[in-house]
């Protein structure tokens, strides 16, 4: 379950993750390995990253991998609301908009939290 701005941006955010997808090689690589080995199945993993196509593929390679992943953003300036839609629409659990006042702010992070990470991923501690 995710929380999202509009998920009517979710085609354009999907067709910007796709691109990414195209231009992340390595990473493609690890994620089609995930696909075959699980090595994170039955593994919660959180995150609070700055939400935006790259980290979204980011998510996607852990979820092949076999996690349950949540992720929020770090920064609610940097989010970008079409990819976070697309994140959605791609299975992910994300939650996070683009100005987020404090308070949406750590209840974002709660909201990633409640999924009882066993693995987080903070770009600035403030999970």
């Amino acid at each position: 379950m995710s929380k999202v701005k509009d998920m009517a941006l979710a085609p354009e955010g999907v067709r910007k993750i796709e691109w990414v997808q195209k231009h992340m090689p390595v990473l493609e690589s690890i994620k089609q390995e995930y696909l075959e080995t699980q090595p994170f199945k039955g593994i919660t993993i959180g995150s609070c990253l700055h939400l935006e196509p790259k980290t979204i593929n980011l998510g996607l390679t852990l979820m092949a991998g076999g996690a349950e992943v949540a992720m929020t953003g770090c920064n609610p300036l940097s989010t970008h609301d079409d990819a976070v839609a697309g994140a959605a629409d791609l299975g992910l659990n994300v939650y996070g908009w683009r100005e987020q006042d404090d308070e949406e702010y750590y209840q974002t992070i709660n909201m990633v939290l409640d999924h009882k990470p066993d693995i987080i991923i903070d770009d600035g501690a403030d999970m």
